[in-house]
């Protein structure tokens, strides 16, 4: 079931992407991809032992990939240079979600007091960022390890600001239009678990569901355009 993850993954990281089956080294690696893989590897790893491969390197990438006092690095050449000081603030927020999971799911494991060290290092700086995606996804992995500090009831107004700026009665959603990774608000708010935000996360994801099915199917919003109050993009 793991085939395509395996081969994209070498003992640097995930490759960003492939052509077909085959990796595309010319685009190298990406923070971005190899949180997915790791979240995959922490998730699934209890039924494939081949998986524990790609949670090690995913780790040695991640806590390569951070930049103290900077943030996290997002692209690696092939040749294993990193091609920035610093990642996109999605990315960064993308590889805390990622570490958050292991820290919850294998709290003894060897590399966990490390991946403890670098997570608690990393959040006051990526809270800091002004992006709400970036707010949502670090909101999410404050959720998932607990977390206590004064953070995540800052994300979480922020997340309730955004909203009210921006909703409306027939747009009630937390921009002015669809773009990508929508649903991550209206997730953030129900896995904070905090009741206001519970309630605003179901009432924006029902409004979220019906405006992605077009004649009892899903079709989400397309790129060429994306979606705003009286238009959606279909491709």
């Amino acid at each position: 079931a793991y085939d395509h993850l395996l081969a994209l993954t070498d003992d640097t990281g995930t490759f960003q992407h492939a052509k077909g089956l085959v990796p595309w080294r010319e685009h190298g690696y990406c923070s971005d991809d190899v949180c997915r893989a790791l979240i995959i590897a922490v998730r699934e790893g209890m039924f494939s032992d081949r998986l524990l491969r790609i949670r090690n390197v995913s780790v040695s990438f991640l806590l390569d990939a951070w930049n103290p006092g900077t943030g996290f690095r997002n692209f690696m050449g092939y040749d294993r240079r990193w091609l920035e000081d610093v990642g996109s603030p999605d990315s960064q927020a993308r590889v805390l979600w990622s570490l958050a999971y292991l820290l919850k799911y294998e709290l003894e494991a060897e590399d966990a007091f490390l991946v403890r060290e670098l997570f608690e290092q990393a959040v006051p700086l990526v809270a800091k960022l002004d992006s709400p995606r970036t707010e949502a996804y670090l909101l999410i992995a404050l959720g998932i390890v607990d977390w206590e500090g004064p953070e995540r009831a800052a994300l979480r107004e922020r997340l309730f600001e955004q909203y009210a700026e921006f909703a409306t009665d027939d747009w009630p959603w937390f921009e002015r239009y669809l773009t990508y990774c929508n649903a991550i608000f209206s997730q953030a708010l129900l896995l904070d678990g905090h009741p206001e935000g519970v309630e605003l996360g179901l009432r924006t994801l029902g409004w979220l569901f019906e405006h992605e099915i077009s004649f009892g199917k899903l079709a989400p919003t397309g790129n060429e355009g994306w979606a705003r109050p009286g238009f959606k993009a279909e491709v």
